[in-house]
């Protein structure tokens, strides 16, 4: 009984290791089905690609600099500062199988250094690509681990390089604000 007991537990640790795969921040990442396929671009993890795979069409060009993902404004009194996915590499990634055959990936930037202070701020980004939808659900969660700066505002998908306006429609997000 002990035997067979071991065996499945090995069995449950080998599932669960193959249902997650970690990814090098260094090298980007990319969640695909059959119907888009999102490229997220080396260390800052912008967004530099959502193909939509029956027509071929990438909906994000390219842009000069490197691709956003995300933006956070600290403020203290009237001074408003801005950080933003690529103020520093993503320090974290993996992608996992989701039930129903979907894929999550889970980005990091872990304890991130600013404003003459250490481990001040944690961002982590969650983006669920269904196995049957184009339609992605994104998350983000900021944690801010300073007594000076208020977290004023968190903008996410905070993503450039879409067509000029009138091309086509998107919903996202405007603005999300606090502390005001």
């Amino acid at each position: 009984k002990q035997v067979l007991l071991i065996l499945m537990m090995g069995a449950c640790y080998v599932c669960l290791q193959a249902a997650q795969q970690p990814a090098d921040p260094a090298k980007g990442l990319t969640l695909k089905n059959s119907h888009v396929r999102l490229e997220f671009e080396p260390k800052g993890m912008g967004l530099s690609a959502l193909v939509d795979l029956q027509s071929g069409v990438n909906h994000i060009q390219s842009v000069k600099g490197k691709h956003l993902l995300w933006e956070v404004t600290l403020g203290r009194g009237t001074q408003r500062e801005k950080v933003d996915n690529n103020y520093a590499p993503c320090n974290y990634a993996r992608v996992e199988s989701l039930a129903g055959g979907g894929q999550r990936a889970i980005l990091e930037w872990n304890d991130l250094h600013w404003w003459l202070q250490d481990h001040m701020l944690s961002i982590r980004v969650t983006v669920d690509l269904p196995a049957d939808s184009g339609i992605a659900q994104w998350r983000i969660s900021a944690s801010n681990n300073n007594d000076y700066w208020g977290m004023w505002s968190v903008a996410f998908p905070y993503v450039n390089g879409l067509p000029e306006p009138g091309k086509y429609d998107i919903a996202r997000p405007l603005y999300g604000t606090g502390g005001q």
